[in-house]
């Protein structure tokens, strides 16, 4: 997906894209996190 929005122009998309499927370390803990995963946890629908 990043080479394809490299080769189209789509440098903001690229950029995102590398963040998303990235890793980062929490500023209080400094433990470090899959984004994605952070991500899709936060924004499950309550059942």
């Amino acid at each position: 997906m990043h080479e394809t929005a490299v080769r189209d122009g789509q440098d903001a998309l690229a950029d995102g894209i590398t963040y998303l499927f990235g890793q980062a370390k929490c500023p209080r803990c400094a433990s470090v996190f899959t984004i994605a995963d952070e991500y899709a946890s936060s924004n499950r629908p309550v059942m």
